[in-house]
Formats: C-alpha cells, structure tokens, sequence
C-alpha cells in the first residue's frame, strides 16, 4: 500500500514539474515573440496569433474593455472564419465576475454561459478573462481545437497564465505609448510658447527701435518731417498690435449675447476711410461694391466685431498687394454656403484640447488609449452653420497670394504663408485668427481661395436678419 502511494505521490510530482515546464516555456515563448515592441496592435496580434498556434485553433477573438463605457468589454481582433463587426460586446455584470472566478479563471464557455451572449457561446469554445488586479481589461476567446481534441484542465490553467503576463504586458504598452505621446506633446508645446514669445518681443521691438531712434535723432536736434511720419507709424504698429492681442484674449460672443445689429455698409465705408491713408502711402487704392440698397439685409453681428473683422481682412489686404494694386470690397447676399468648390472653408483653430491626438497621430504609428482618446481628443467640427440667407462680404487683393500648402493653416494664430518672407511683407499673422474667431462666434463662417502670383479673396460669410 505504502509503495502505490509512493508512486502516485511521484507520479503528482511528475505532472506538477511538467505542468510547470509547460506553464514557463509557453510565458518564455511568447515574451520572447513580444520582442521589444510597445505596439499594442502588434502585441495584441501576437498574443492571439501565437495562442491558435500553441492550441491549434482556427478561431480566435480579443476583447478590450470599452474606454466610453467601463461596463463592457468590445472586439479588437477577430481571427478565423469571426469578424470584429459580427462580435456582440460583453457586459461586465455580477455575473461575469461570478462566472470566471477561481484560481484559474479560463473556462469552457458552458461553465461561463451565464455572462457570454448566446452568439459567442454558439462559435467559441474557451473564455478567459485578462485582469490587473480586480479589474477585467480584456477577455480571450478561443474556438474548437483541430482534430477534435478535447480542451483539458492544463490547457486552461495556461491559458489563464497567458492571459495574466500578456494584461500586463498591454498596460505597459498603453502607459508607454501615452508617456511618450506626452512628453512629444510637451516638447511641441515648449517650442510653440517660445515661438509665440519670440514672435511677440520681435513685433514690440521693431516701431519700439524706430522711436528710439526718432528720439535720438530729436535729442541732437535734427527735426525733420519724415521723423514725425515714422513716429506716428511706428506708434500705429504699436497700437494696431496691442488692439489684436486684446481682442485675440477677448472671449467671443457667446449664446444669451445681446447686441444691435449693424449697417454691414457703413462699417465698410468706415473702414475704408480709417486706412486710406496706409493705402495713400503705396498708391493703393479700393473699390467697394455693394448690391442695390433695397436689398440689403442685416448681418447678426455687432458694429464693433464686423469693424474687426475688416479691419483685419483689409490690412492684410493692403500688406499683400503691391505698390498701386487695388483691394476690392464686395458686400453681398447669398441663399447658402459655397458649395463649388473653389473655396476652402478655414478651420477654427480653438477647438481644443488636441495638441496631445494629433501629436500621436504624427508620431509613427502611436494611438491613444480609449479612454485618454476620449479625455482629450479633438472636439470633431460641428456641422456647417445654417441660415436661409446670409450677409457675405468678400475682400479680395492682387498681391502675392497663398501656396496651396499653406492654405489651410493661415487662420492659426502666428502663421503666415511661405512666401511672405521672400517678398518682404511684414505682418504678425494674427489677422485672419482674429477675424475666424469673431466670425465663428457670430455663428458664420470665414472660406479663402488664393493663388500665388494672383492674388487672394477672403469671403465672410454672416447669418442675416
């Protein structure tokens, strides 16, 4: 007697040393295909792959937990004759939890039929879940072996070993891949303050080192008439910059606003009086056209934003043409959008937050966790505004004009397009935010269509009375 329980004491033994060799080697096996990767994709991909190849089973499917709503899991991958988009998502309830609970918590899926739906018990064969700690984070899903075999307890508990290392193994790859995404997103963000500062000091400095030099000049006693010009522009370029940056603080108008609506028509002419004398200097001239006036309609903006609106598109105007080039004002009606073609609607660039998603989308191949994704990501644009008529006022030059490339980025605060610099044209690039930011607020909206060497037509577009 004592002999029979020697040897099954042994045999016990054997079992429990090779279910241990097999336990280790499979861990090894797949670490080692892990490789040094921090792809979560890849790493996903491998674990699935390298599972239906250790248990010879065509089907296979991966579940994540759904960042949007922490009480169910939802298909990444899906191997086999099943397809992601086919896959149910799987509620974590009381009974999932109750279902695979146990040292070893893969199961067949007739003990776990309680918290799978009907769909995955009818196509797969084994479920185990992926845990850190208490939390469920993922779920495995492995079909019929080939051949007919059976799955057997030390297949599970393998299984189930698999599931841990590799739950693991996908958080670290998710907090890499964040902190990494950060840190570039710090950096990009560290440059673009210094960039906006240089920027800035650059603009205060230059009429600042006029007027110092005009004073200097007027200390030693050499009063002359083009002194007193380059004081009173230099002082323009000061206030003109001091004015952008406060209304680039301001808030834009928001829902409850009050406001009298304006004579869009006056506020041009107006305009065009107040910069006719920068336009003198150049021999630069306007033309302003406007429909009959018992057409005219009432744009749902204030006096004092429309005057900023053409006070930014006008100078820019007159910045970007050439010495006795026109600008040419339109004021119009319109029943819609353009719908053409030929223009190009300019983003708002105060959605935010988005820095952080459009780091990761530019760095490689990096995706964002669900629920970081869904913390930060960029607010997606809200549908084209809608109004049965509306109120356009188009400025249109003949000076350099816009590369194509740059089109889309000109109404970001601090840009200017490539080929300013080479055709000497100063200016701060805050012209066209402003007048997008103001625009976007009185619920229209700014379209742009350029040309290099021809010229470029800003076209607002305002909901009218």
């Amino acid at each position: 007697m004592a002999d029979v329980l020697a040897s099954t004491s042994e045999r016990d033994l054997q079992r429990t040393v090779e279910r241990q060799r097999l336990l280790i080697g499979s861990i090894t096996s797949l670490l080692r295909r892990y490789g040094e990767s921090l792809d979560l994709l890849a790493i996903e991909q491998t674990f699935v792959h390298t599972l239906m190849g250790q248990f010879v089973t065509p089907d296979a499917a991966l579940y994540a937990l759904d960042e949007t709503n922490a009480a169910r899991l939802v298909p990444r991958h899906a191997c086999g004759r099943a397809r992601v988009e086919d896959l149910p998502p799987v509620p974590l309830t009381a009974g999932f939890d109750d279902a695979f609970a146990g040292d070893v918590a893969a199961r067949s899926v007739e003990q776990a039929d309680c918290a799978l739906p009907p769909e995955l018990r009818d196509r797969f064969e084994v479920a185990a879940p992926l845990r850190l700690g208490p939390r469920t984070t993922g779920l495995l899903l492995l079909g019929e072996r080939v051949g007919g075999q059976a799955w057997t307890p030390l297949d599970l508990e393998q299984i189930d070993a698999l599931c841990g290392v590799s739950a693991t193994a996908f958080n670290n790859a998710r907090l890499y891949r964040n902190a990494l995404a950060t840190a570039r997103e710090l950096e990009r963000l560290y440059a673009l303050r210094r960039d906006v500062i240089d920027r800035i000091t650059h603009e205060f400095r230059t009429p600042l080192t006029a007027i110092r030099g005009c004073v200097e000049l007027i200390r030693a006693g050499r009063h002359t008439e083009e002194l007193g010009e380059i004081l009173v522009a230099s002082v323009d370029r000061l206030d003109s910059l001091i004015r952008d940056l406060l209304e680039f603080h301001r808030e834009p108008p928001g829902e409850g606003d009050t406001f009298e609506p304006c004579d869009p028509a006056q506020v041009i002419q107006t305009a065009l009086v107040r910069y006719a004398m920068t336009a003198g200097r150049r021999r630069q001239r306007f033309v302003f056209r406007r429909p009959d006036a018992d057409g005219d309609a009432l744009p749902l903006i204030d006096a004092g934003r429309l005057r900023a609106i053409l006070d930014a598109l006008v100078e820019n105007a007159l910045q970007f043409s050439g010495e006795g080039d026109a600008v040419e004002i339109f004021l119009e009606q319109a029943a819609s959008l353009p719908e053409d073609g030929s223009m190009i609607p300019l983003s708002d660039w105060r959605i935010e937050p988005h820095a952080l998603v459009d780091a990761c989308r530019r760095s490689g191949g990096l995706t964002l966790t669900p629920t970081v994704e869904a913390m930060i990501t960029r607010t997606e644009p809200t549908a084209a505004p809608s109004a049965s008529r509306w109120v356009v006022v188009r400025v249109v030059d003949h000076g350099i004009g816009i590369p194509a490339e740059d089109l889309q980025f000109v109404a970001e605060p601090f840009i200017k397009g490539s080929n300013a610099p080479d055709r000497g044209v100063r200016g701060r690039g805050l012209g066209l935010a402003l007048a997008q930011r103001l625009v976007a607020g009185a619920g229209g909206s700014l379209w742009c269509r350029s040309e290099p060497g021809i010229g470029t037509e800003v076209a607002v577009y305002l909901p009218a009375l």
